[in-house]
């Protein structure tokens, strides 16, 4: 129990260094939309949001 609230207080971490929208489309990304859809949802262009993802997954990776 110890190791999974660690595990949750480290992703919280890493969520917080993301911005906003990049918090906000990779959870998205994380409840099972694509990209595609994230970026019709926010009527935005696909690369960029894709664009977007990528940074905040590298981010995440090394504060997580």
């Amino acid at each position: 129990e110890m190791e999974s609230a660690e595990k949750r207080r480290r992703i919280a971490a890493a969520l917080a260094k993301l911005s906003e929208t990049q918090r906000r489309r990779l959870l998205m990304l994380a409840d099972g939309l694509s990209v595609r859809e994230i970026a019709r949802r926010e009527n935005k262009d696909f690369k960029s949001v894709y664009e977007s993802i990528e940074s905040a997954k590298k981010k995440f990776t090394r504060f997580y």
